[in-house]
């Protein structure tokens, strides 16, 4: 009963992803003819402009992604190991809940703990037990996220902890759970083509906490 709705959600997010897959699968054919045309409209100066911001927000977007996920399966294999060694139920499924939280930042790192730490309570009797586990799963949640995670990322994707909030809460109430999944690279795209263009050059300044 308390693992359906997980699913029920998990089950959701995968069907928004398969959309999203089969968009892209559609689309890349015709990303070679789209610059074409759009080279043909636009003249020098623009075209440069538009197709270094959307180079950039690719190359952007595949860093955040393919770090995000290396972190996302180091945490959630670091999260069902210590379960496991604590002997909680469900050590794997615990494991997979971190891993996808962790697409979330700030947000999903904070709730990935505390579903296991509410089982155990319910699983072993006492005190002592959960509150060990808890410690662990926050060590490791502040380790990897604190620490790991910024070395690997790199300061290129750093927002400001308001606007990350901001753009967590926008987007989740605009498409739900898969809104929050993308609201970190969405943001991200739109910094960086505020950032190419002199007369809204000011905002992208305002959003992002460094600037190259």
């Amino acid at each position: 009963q308390f693992l359906q709705p997980i699913l029920a959600d998990t089950y959701s997010v995968l069907a928004y992803l398969g959309f999203i897959a089969v968009l892209v699968m559609l689309g890349l054919p015709a990303v070679t003819p789209f610059r074409r045309r759009l080279g043909d409209a636009l003249e020098g100066t623009q075209r440069r402009e538009l197709v270094d911001a959307v180079d950039e927000i690719s190359l952007r977007i595949r860093q955040y992604l393919g770090v995000t996920t290396l972190m996302s399966l180091v945490t959630g294999a670091a999260v069902a190991l210590w379960c496991f060694l604590f002997g909680l139920d469900l050590a794997l499924s615990w494991g997979v809940l971190n891993f996808l939280l962790n697409y979330i930042p700030v947000v999903g790192n904070v709730i990935g703990i505390f579903p296991p730490v509410l089982y155990a309570i319910l699983q072993f009797e006492g005190w002592q037990r959960p509150t060990l586990l808890f410690l662990g799963l926050a060590a490791i949640q502040v380790a990897i996220s604190n620490f790991l995670y910024p070395m690997m990322q790199g300061r290129s994707m750093a927002l400001p902890p308001v606007v990350i909030v901001v753009a967590l809460t926008f987007w989740g109430w605009v498409w739900g759970i898969v809104g929050a999944l993308i609201a970190i690279p969405l943001t991200v795209a739109a910094i960086i083509a505020l950032d190419h263009f002199e007369s809204t050059r000011w905002l992208a300044t305002l959003l992002s906490e460094k600037r190259r």
